[in-house]
């Protein structure tokens, strides 16, 4: 059995979901859809999916470019999705100044910053 090809419209879905999460962080946008059972596999396929489209070139003299997240955005929104906010990391490691970088899934009880809370 072959695999499907993935969609275009569901890989800028995807795409979308994830760049949602980075612009709510900034306080830019509201968090759209759920990235529960979307694999990371899935993610960075839909990732070069719409990267691949981005490249096509113009119809007509119009043309669309889609935002596309990092690989390091991609991972975060993976970790949100896939992980339950805990007290601990989900991975850590020494910084090499005696500290430890650590990633953990925390629950926030503030809002993302507003626009008027930018100065």
């Amino acid at each position: 059995m072959t695999a499907t090809a993935m969609p275009v419209p569901r890989a800028l879905e995807i795409v979308g979901m994830i760049c949602h999460r980075s612009f709510h962080a900034s306080g830019l946008a509201d968090v759209v859809g759920n990235l529960n059972g979307i694999s990371l596999a899935e993610m960075i396929e839909a990732k070069r999916l719409v990267e691949a489209e981005n490249r096509k070139p113009s119809i007509g003299g119009t043309r669309t470019i889609h935002v596309v997240p990092d690989d390091s955005l991609i991972a975060a929104a993976y970790a949100l999705a896939n992980y339950e906010p805990s007290h601990g990391a989900v991975v850590s490691e020494p910084d090499g100044d005696g500290l430890v970088k650590a990633l953990a899934i925390v629950r926030l009880t503030a809002a993302p910053p507003q626009e008027s809370d930018h100065g």
